[in-house]
């Protein structure tokens, strides 16, 4: 038997067996956390629009 044949498979078991398994609940949490980072940047948008409106109306001298 040829040791050399098995070398490609003993390589794909040591990586499929390296790789931690996720469970449910973690990719479920991952997804809702960039849910809110979005919703965030939306606030966050939307707080300096307000902001450079505001600069704009009282910043303008005559």
């Amino acid at each position: 038997m040829l040791l050399n044949n098995l070398k490609t498979a003993w390589k794909q078991l040591k990586v499929i067996n390296a790789i931690p398994l996720i469970e449910s609940n973690e990719i479920l949490s991952i997804i809702e956390e960039h849910e809110n980072l979005n919703n965030n940047k939306i606030y966050r948008v939307l707080y300096r629009l307000v902001i450079f409106l505001f600069m704009a109306i009282l910043c303008q001298g005559g």
